[in-house]
C-alpha cells in the first residue's frame, strides 16, 4: 500500500477473534437455578471456575456464554496508510506468556515498531493441545504471543 491509500479488509473469525465453541455456549438455563438479579452483560463464575457472560434473561431462562465476547465474529476494518517510515535496521523476536493471547496479540500489534504477532501456546507436556484443553489448565501450557 502507498501513503494515503485506503483498503477494506475482512478477517475470518478463526484468524481474528477465534471461532465460537458450541461447547462453551450459548446455553439456556432455568431462571430458577440462577442467582437473582442477573442482567445481560454481567459476568458469572461457573462451578468449574470458568467465567461466562449473561447474554439474555427472561422469566423462564438465563442464557450464558463462556466464549470470548467476539468469538465467531468477522473482523471488518478499513486501513489507511497515514505515513511510511524506513524499515528497522534489524528485527528482534520475543515470546510473552501472558494468559489470554487474543487481547494481548491485538495490544502488541498496536505498539510502535511491532511488525507482526503470532499467538499460540508455550511450555506444557501435551503435543498439539486444543484451545479447550489449554483453557482447562490440564496440559501445563500457557497462552503466548510471539
Amino acid at each position: 500500500m502507498k501513503q494515503g491509500e485506503k483498503r477494506n479488509f475482512e478477517v475470518a473469525p478463526s484468524e481474528a477473534f477465534g471461532d465460537a465453541n458450541p461447547n462453551m455456549g450459548p446455553v439456556d438455563l432455568p431462571s430458577s437455578s440462577a442467582p437473582p438479579g442477573l442482567e445481560p452483560g454481567m459476568m458469572v463464575q461457573l462451578a468449574n471456575g470458568a467465567k461466562a457472560r449473561v447474554t439474555k434473561v427472561t422469566d423462564e431462562t438465563v442464557t450464558i456464554d463462556a466464549n470470548p465476547q467476539l468469538a465467531g465474529e468477522t473482523l471488518k476494518m478499513e486501513v489507511e496508510v497515514l505515513s511510511l517510515e524506513a524499515g528497522a535496521p534489524s528485527l528482534e523476536l520475543g515470546d510473552f506468556a501472558i494468559g489470554c493471547f487474543r487481547g494481548a496479540g491485538m495490544a502488541f500489534q498496536r505498539e510502535p515498531g511491532v511488525i507482526t504477532t503470532k499467538v499460540g501456546y508455550t511450555q506444557g507436556q501435551q503435543n498439539d493441545p486444543s484451545y479447550d484443553e489449554v483453557c482447562a489448565g490440564t496440559t501445563g501450557h500457557t497462552e503466548c504471543v510471539k
